[in-house]
């Protein structure tokens, strides 16, 4: 099977919340756009990543009340990147190196989405 590169494979577009934010907007941030997480950015530059999972774990679970949280509470840091031209290959090995199911993407200093375990098996399925 020829090697893919994982720039095609982001779906969506890129969504994120400032830091400083209360989880109360990130989980109507992430219902609004759709999303099961969003990138995390602080002074102009991304710093992390929160997630529906984060919020359950965290704050619902923690029985505490989301907008007394800021997001940069619960967010996982540091940002785990890859770069756009990378293959499927070494973002799967990274993301079971690191035990995460998402990575940020890069391409060159620019931050352009973020790809899944999901649009792994999305991609898996259309070769089928």
């Amino acid at each position: 099977m020829p090697s893919i590169e994982i720039g095609g494979l982001i779906s969506g577009r890129l969504v994120y919340i400032q830091s400083e934010e209360a989880v109360s907007k990130a989980a109507r941030l992430m219902r609004d756009e759709n999303v099961a997480s969003l990138l995390v950015k602080e002074k102009g530059n991304f710093v992390g990543i929160v997630t529906e999972k984060d919020l359950i774990n965290k704050v619902v679970a923690e029985e505490l009340y989301p907008g007394d949280i800021k997001v940069k509470e619960i967010m996982s840091s540091p940002l785990i990147t890859i770069s756009h031209r990378e293959s499927i290959e070494k973002a799967a090995k990274l993301m079971r190196k690191k035990e995460v199911r998402r990575l940020a993407v890069t391409e060159g200093d620019k931050m352009i989405g973020v790809i899944t375990e999901t649009d792994f098996t999305r991609k898996l399925i259309s070769l089928l």
